[in-house]
């Protein structure tokens, strides 16, 4: 319905001021959610910015709850924006000078190598998507009726995908090649295949364990898939199916919650999630 703003500000630059006066009108338009009121006061040390938004579920929408999953054929789908997870925090840190608290030496001179070969364009629809992320409001809307259980991703697929887990009381078996597959799409034909092994794990890694993804993960029983693929191509989003819903037993643990990889025919570590209090990550 409406958002309230309290801003205090530490250093009030008039240039800082209008970009970002601009960009929340922009998103206040966007989806149709007016500010109502709030406050703007002086700051000591850092800016804070604090949005509290208001609003109701109509009755004919049905939610996407976590407990829900069930094992079974189906899948687990993700939404997609653009570049996709891995990138847009390393980016983040990057510019901030803080990319040695995510990355170790060796990984640095691997991203560094990445870097050079990635499309410029490529690089900026990921900073776009941390910066202006735009979730999928009419497809989530859509998914309330026939996906199973689902939640939005903030803290990194790995992370928050053992939380579904654990309310479900199931397991998750991810498929690292449909997850790197869904982040390369529409790159040149053998861009793939020209990174080194030592190149796809870190990718995949940064998949698993990337921030600030704003990314939707739910499960789907397979008589639903084609009703999926119509209204994801009817709200103009990408859809991947990168994982199954199993039993816990089945991805090695005795307890629900469990979260594995399959990559190049065997299970590979699954990082620690991102941190948003640490700025890294944890376990």
């Amino acid at each position: 319905l409406a958002f309230s703003l309290g801003l205090s500000v530490a250093d009030p630059h008039p240039e800082w001021l209008a970009g970002f006066s601009a960009g929340l009108l922009q998103a206040a338009q966007t989806y149709h959610c007016p500010l109502i009121g709030g406050d703007t006061t002086g700051a000591r040390g850092a800016t804070v910015v604090a949005i509290q938004v208001f609003g109701y579920k109509p009755a004919h929408l049905q939610t996407l709850q976590r407990n829900l999953a069930v094992p079974g054929p189906g899948g687990v789908r993700k939404w997609q924006a653009g570049a996709g997870p891995g990138w847009a925090w390393l980016h983040a840190f990057e510019a901030r000078g803080r990319l040695a608290e995510l990355l170790s030496p060796e990984q640095t001179l691997l991203w560094r190598a990445l870097q050079a070969k990635l499309p410029h364009a490529f690089t900026e629809q990921a900073r776009l998507c941390l910066f202006r992320p735009a979730p999928p409001l009419s497809l989530a809307g859509r998914l309330g009726h026939y996906a199973s259980a689902g939640l939005d991703l903030s803290d990194g697929l790995a992370g928050d995908l053992a939380h579904l887990c654990t309310a479900s009381r199931v397991g998750v078996l991810l498929q690292g090649q449909a997850l790197l597959d869904a982040l390369l799409e529409g790159f040149e034909p053998g861009f793939a295949t020209s990174l080194s092994a030592e190149q796809q794990y870190f990718l995949l890694e940064q998949i698993l364990k990337g921030g600030d993804d704003y990314e939707l993960c739910f499960t789907l029983d397979a008589q639903h898939q084609a009703r999926l693929a119509h209204d994801a191509h009817d709200c103009h989003s990408r859809v991947n199916c990168v994982g199954h819903v199993v039993g816990s037993a089945n991805v090695g643990s005795s307890k629900p919650g469990a979260v594995q990889c399959e990559f190049r025919a065997r299970l590979v570590p699954v990082p620690a999630s991102f941190n948003h209090f640490s700025g890294a990550v944890t376990s």
